[in-house]
C-alpha cells in the first residue's frame, strides 16, 4: 500500500440541518490547499444535488467499494454499495438516521471488525488493495488509513477529537 495522507471521514457543510459550519466552496479550496486526498461529507437531514466530473472515471480512486454489504448478525445494515472516493473531491453520504452512513464509514477502516456478529461482504479497495482480503491485518489497515488524522466524535452534544488509529 502507498502511504496515504489525511482523510477526514466525518465533516458537515452549510447544508447540514444539524451542525453545518463549513461553506462548500471555501471547504473545497481548503481541501485543495492542504493537498488532502479525500473527505467524507456527512450532512444530516439535507437535500443536495449531486455533481459529477467526467474526469474522475479516468483516475484511480482512493477508496473503491464493490458490492459492499454489512451485516450485524442477520440484520443487513448496508446493502450492495458500489462507489468511488477520489482524491481532492468531496464525497457526501446523506440519509436519515439509521440508514447505514456510519456503518459504511466504519467499514472503510475495518472498525466493524470490533463489533461482535459484524460481517462484511464485497470489497473495499484502498489505493487498489482489498482491505478485507485474505491475510490483510486490520490493525495495519487502520493505521495506514488513519495515520496522522483525527476523527470528530460527539458526547452530550459537544464535539471532541480522538485519534482514528
Amino acid at each position: 500500500m502507498s502511504r496515504p495522507g489525511f482523510v477526514h471521514l466525518h465533516l458537515h457543510s452549510e447544508y447540514s440541518l444539524l451542525d453545518g459550519g463549513n461553506r462548500v466552496r471555501p471547504l473545497v479550496e481548503r481541501i485543495r490547499d492542504l493537498d488532502m486526498e479525500a473527505v467524507a461529507l456527512t450532512d444530516h437531514g439535507s437535500v443536495v444535488e449531486s455533481a459529477s466530473d467526467e474526469t474522475l472515471d479516468d483516475r484511480t480512486p482512493i477508496f473503491e467499494l464493490q458490492g459492499l454489504t454489512v451485516f450485524y448478525g442477520s440484520f443487513r445494515a448496508v446493502r450492495d454499495v458500489d462507489m468511488r472516493i477520489h482524491q481532492n473531491q468531496i464525497t457526501a453520504l446523506i440519509g436519515p438516521s439509521g440508514c447505514g452512513k456510519s456503518t459504511l464509514l466504519r467499514s472503510l477502516n475495518r472498525m466493524n471488525d470490533l463489533i461482535d456478529g459484524a460481517r462484511v461482504d464485497g470489497q473495499i479497495l484502498f489505493h487498489g488493495e482489498n482491505i478485507y482480503g485474505k491475510g490483510v491485518d486490520p490493525i495495519e489497515v487502520r493505521r495506514r488509513i488513519a495515520e496522522g488524522s483525527l476523527v470528530r466524535r460527539w458526547s452530550h452534544g459537544q464535539p471532541y477529537w480522538v485519534e482514528a488509529a
